[in-house]
């Protein structure tokens, strides 16, 4: 068993950058080990980049070296809600076991799909558009700093790029691929929620992966709104 100290990969949700990371970097997770947040293909550094029809896999093939190099003994994979899909199918493809993931709300199920299956349902490029500018425009007046950096964040992203993520989540979230994967791997799983997944209909199925509620934590902030709790949970995988 590896005795190096780990590393904490954070993979952002749909349309957030790296940035959504930054509360839970500053916590005592930094102490105990290494925290290096991404920002997936298309979004945040990477805004302007064109991504293929199937972004979510490209995500996780992006990763791979990245967990190889490190070693996948010394890697935790820490996905928010799109990110909890990129974190599984990298835990999946990459060449060892990763010593553990914490999936953030992350897509495991058709419920878990909101904005994604407007986007991914809508009927052309018009409708998208308005979806896509409806969604900045209320994350933009919330009273929530962190819900605000992520309408910041959405405005930034072409409306092919969240298209084309949305309707590979929805398709991932459907076939329920991703929930029995994390059912049956080996590695440390964690399944962390907040107030708004009280009631989710995914969460009594998780009975043998550790569930951990997050007090005051909303979706789209989820980190940023209870970083110190989060950080407490995460480092129950170290």
């Amino acid at each position: 068993m590896s005795t190096q100290k780990k590393t904490i990969i954070c993979i952002p949700g749909l349309g957030a950058s790296k940035a959504s990371f930054t509360a839970l970097a500053e916590t005592i997770l930094a102490e105990k080990c290494h925290v290096l947040a991404i920002d997936l293909p298309g979004f945040g550094d990477h805004c302007r980049d064109s991504v293929p029809d199937e972004p979510v896999s490209m995500a996780a093939d992006m990763l791979i070296p990245v967990v190889e190099r490190i070693g996948c003994q010394n890697v935790i994979l820490v996905g928010h809600s799109l990110g909890g899909a990129v974190a599984l199918l990298t835990a999946k493809r990459v060449k060892g076991e990763v010593w553990g993931v914490a999936s953030v709300e992350g897509n495991l199920v058709a419920e878990d799909c909101g904005m994604s299956r407007r986007l991914a349902n809508a009927s052309n490029i018009a409708e998208g558009e308005a979806i896509k500018a409806r969604a900045v425009y209320d994350a933009g007046r919330s009273d929530n700093e962190g819900v605000r950096a992520w309408s910041a964040d959405l405005a930034k992203i072409s409306y092919d790029t969240l298209s084309k993520y949305s309707k590979n989540l929805v398709d991932l979230s459907d076939s329920e691929v991703l929930l029995q994967q994390f059912l049956r791997d080996s590695y440390r799983r964690m399944y962390l929620y907040g107030e708004e997944y009280v009631g989710h209909p995914v969460v009594p199925r998780l009975s043998s992966v550790q569930r951990v509620f997050i007090p005051k934590a909303g979706h789209v902030n989820f980190t940023g709104d209870a970083p110190d709790t989060c950080a407490v949970a995460i480092s129950k995988l170290l």
